[in-house]
């Protein structure tokens, strides 16, 4: 193929793939779920919480989906978050069950092993406002004087 095919092949796929993964039910789509529990009445209020806030960073849960707990952001600047944030919060309370990723940003993507379909009811019970919340600290300002 020449170089002006290939130019012509690459203006024409870029566009379709782009609009693909646009739709709803595109890969890039953050309503579309990517594996994962099937989440609990509470788990599921909280991950809309989540998801409304202006900057969420993780969200984690147990394979039971019966336990979660979310990272987020609510300065302009925070400290880079790591996952380890939001599955901490998550195992505080779900008594020493492992929890793992859902969710990063706005993106559902499972990183746990195979969910537990029927899972047997949570230990502790949970109301929407118990479910933990990290809230990230914000970023301190560094200043640097080059000056000898």
């Amino acid at each position: 193929m020449t170089i002006p095919g290939i130019l012509r092949y690459a203006l024409l796929s870029v566009p379709l793939l782009l609009i693909g993964s646009c739709a709803p039910d595109g890969s890039f789509s953050p309503s579309r779920p990517v594996g994962g529990p099937v989440l609990s009445d509470t788990c599921e209020f909280a991950y809309g919480a989540y998801l409304r806030e202006s900057q969420p960073v993780f969200f984690a849960a147990d394979p039971t989906g019966n336990y979660c707990g979310y990272a987020i952001c609510t300065h302009r600047r925070c400290v880079n978050g790591f996952p380890g944030d939001a599955v901490r919060a998550c195992e505080r309370i779900s008594g020493g069950a492992d929890c793992y990723v859902y969710a990063q940003g706005f993106t559902q993507s499972w990183r746990g092993p195979e969910p537990v379909v029927d899972a047997p009811p949570p230990q502790v019970q949970l109301s929407p406002g118990s479910v933990p919340v990290e809230r990230l600290r914000r970023r301190g300002f560094s200043i640097s004087d080059d000056r000898d």
